[in-house]
């Protein structure tokens, strides 16, 4: 019993975290911005390199956005150099608005300072020792900023990728590792992250999506609701695409009206069923939700993976496996 323990506590410890905070006035700010960001780590690309992903949410601000980045410090204050800079994937750069990026240690967007590598600036965000900082026209050294933190109550799980729909003859495999959570921040009611992996598509990625359905299984399909911006993934067949997604009360009113015929990457909207964070919650623990790979052989979708909830299986560490034979040989 004491060694089943440990070994849940490793498994649940262990999961992988968000860091994410939510964005407050610069000092001497009186503009009234607000808004909240996440970061997840994953892989990305043919390579499968180790990534870094952030997404923010913006609204309040005095003037539309021209920069944002991460920064050293464990203070909005700190005044550290810039290592993450948000370049290539502004979706609105105005207020309300949302922008999200992802690197790697080879991305031109990551701006290298001194001895802050790649690996220990993820490292120090993932701990509480960086910040983010929105840059506007009318306050150009940052309006609103917050330092990250990781999360507490996020779970972690792992999906195998199948043919889309039954009968289909898909034989592209992979998995999914993904990471729920709920009332993260005071702005954010549930944060998505995910790392998918995967190998042998007939084509390239096209869309990436998390569909609701009826069906805990592939026998039927749904409506998106989730757009996810698959970086990475541009042209490749076989490899790694990483991201998260925030769904905040502030942009719960967000639907598919007005928006292109291919839909902006990195929104959580609403649709029938899914209309607030814990419809989600109870569509994803009812095992209705699916995250959906379309290719540009296949629009409508080429392979997926069912999404489930519960205690995150991950195998105990080696330190619980000795804890174990020490009991054991006590006894």
């Amino acid at each position: 019993m004491k060694c089943f323990a440990l070994a849940l506590l490793v498994a649940v410890a262990s999961a992988q975290q968000f860091a994410s905070c939510d964005l407050i006035p610069q000092t001497g700010i009186t503009t009234g911005g607000y808004g909240t960001v996440a970061c997840i780590k994953g892989q990305i690309g043919s390579a499968n390199a180790n990534a870094f992903s952030c997404q923010a949410w913006f609204d309040g601000l005095a003037s539309p956005v021209v920069a944002a980045h991460l920064h050293v410090g464990n203070s909005i204050s700190a005044g550290g150099a810039p290592t993450f800079n948000f370049t290539t994937a502004v979706l609105w750069a105005t207020t309300p608005g949302v922008i999200q990026d992802h690197w790697t240690s080879s991305s031109k967007a990551f701006l290298q300072q001194g001895a802050v590598t790649f690996d220990s600036q993820v490292t120090d965000c993932m701990a509480g020792n960086c910040y983010f900082n929105v840059h506007t026209i009318a306050h150009a050294g940052g309006e609103v900023a917050c330092v990250l933190a990781a999360t507490t109550n996020a779970v972690t799980h792992t999906s195998n990728f199948g043919p889309e729909s039954a009968g289909t003859s898909a034989t592209a495999t992979g998995t999914l590792s993904y990471t729920t959570a709920f009332g993260v921040t005071t702005q954010q009611d549930a944060v998505f992250g995910y790392t998918a992996t995967f190998s042998g598509l007939s084509s390239s990625l096209y869309q990436v999506h998390v569909h609701d359905s009826a069906c805990t299984d592939n026998s039927c399909s749904g409506s998106p609701f989730i757009f996810v911006d698959f970086a990475g993934g541009d042209g490749i067949t076989s490899g790694s695409i990483t991201g998260v997604n925030i769904r905040t009360s502030a942009y719960h009113g967000l639907t598919t009206s007005g928006l292109s015929a291919a839909y902006s990457p990195g929104l959580w909207l609403n649709i029938t069923g899914v209309n607030s964070a814990s419809q989600w919650q109870s569509e994803l623990n009812a095992g209705k939700t699916y995250f959906n790979l379309h290719t540009q052989n296949n629009h409508g979708g080429e392979i997926r993976a069912q999404l489930k909830s519960g205690v995150s299986a991950l195998a105990p560490s080696a330190l619980v496996l000795a804890v174990c034979a020490f009991f054991a040989f006590k006894q």
